[in-house]
């Protein structure tokens, strides 16, 4: 019933026929037919007691993404598989979104660095030919008020950028 559900045959349509032609893509069958040829000539098979995922193709010929683990028993009429099948597509959805919201974190995170590093530089440009104003100002004739202006501009100004590298710094983290 699961199989009947998940493929869109019943399994009158499917019997004796080869199912891989039915539910395997065309653009895969190639690689299919190696595998089983591998198999019945080594014994042995990458898709055999693993579980993987895989595309498979339903009725209407609509790709779907499956989970797939296959056991072979040998018996006296050759070779049987044994195939523990589960559709995926809600996880693989779940996947994307996981992966769309990580890269728009990181672009979110590179953006964020780069405004820091712009403003950063947009704020420490004019301070800085503040901060050299000052200091050139200080070297002059100055009455003890005017000093004590400079000084409290001096000392404001380098406040600011150290502000401005503790941001910066903090934002590194």
């Amino acid at each position: 019933p699961q199989a009947e559900s998940l493929f869109g045959w019943s399994r009158s349509e499917v019997k004796g026929k080869r199912l891989a032609n039915l539910i395997i893509p065309p653009a895969y069958r190639e690689a299919h037919e190696r595998g089983i040829a591998h198999f019945l000539e080594t014994g042995e098979g990458p898709m055999l007691g693993a579980r993987i995922e895989v595309t498979a193709m339903n009725r209407d010929e609509v790709e779907i993404p499956i989970e797939v683990s296959i056991t072979p028993h040998k018996t006296s009429k050759g070779w049987h598989f044994a195939a523990f099948v589960r559709e995926i597509s809600a996880r693989k959805r779940a996947e994307q979104k996981l992966i769309h919201g990580r890269e728009l974190a990181e672009q979110s995170a590179l953006a964020k660095t780069q405004f820091l590093a712009n403003i950063s530089h947009e704020i420490r440009t004019p301070l800085n030919g503040i901060m050299g104003m000052t200091h050139l100002a200080l070297e002059t004739q100055l009455t003890p008020n005017q000093r004590d202006l400079l000084l409290t501009v001096q000392s404001s100004g380098e406040d600011l950028l150290r502000i401005i590298g503790e941001i910066l710094d903090f934002s590194k983290i």
